[in-house]
């Protein structure tokens, strides 16, 4: 796409998976479920730069482009964002859910990236993020 070619123009693709939220979905039920990815998005788009595009994507998971910010930028917002949801109470109709983490998986965009490839590399940190530990930032170089 001609947004992914800006020539010299750096960008980073943040890739974000709310920890064992199918288990904590079917304990707490689809309301609280719902409650939690509500309020993840909120505190989402409060802790990105107004020109940062943050969507829901998938199930749990949301995707958030930094323009203008390369890897290591983008791993320094990604672990901001990270202890900020990690450090939240999370409470519905007066009942503690406990703690709520999130794994994520950054890709710089490269000026010979197609939209499948950038995909494809976060993605895979984000997997990496999971399989090792959960609650962590997995980023290229």
């Amino acid at each position: 796409s001609a947004s992914v070619k800006r020539g010299r123009h750096v960008s980073s693709l943040v890739y974000i998976d709310v920890d064992n939220f199918k288990p904590f979905n079917d304990e707490h039920g689809h309301l609280v479920g719902d409650y939690v990815l509500r309020t993840l998005g909120g505190l989402i788009r409060k802790d990105v730069r107004r020109e940062d595009f943050a969507c829901r994507y998938g199930g749990e998971e949301f995707a958030v482009i930094l323009p203008g910010i390369e890897n290591g930028g983008a791993s320094k917002a990604a672990e901001h964002l990270r202890k900020t949801i990690e450090s939240e109470r999370w409470v519905y109709d007066g009942k503690d859910l406990g703690r709520v983490t999130i794994s994520v998986g950054v890709a710089q965009i490269g000026k010979d990236d197609i939209p499948e490839s950038v995909v494809k590399r976060a993605d895979d940190r984000l997997y990496a993020a999971k399989h090792n530990g959960r609650n962590r930032v997995v980023s290229g170089d």
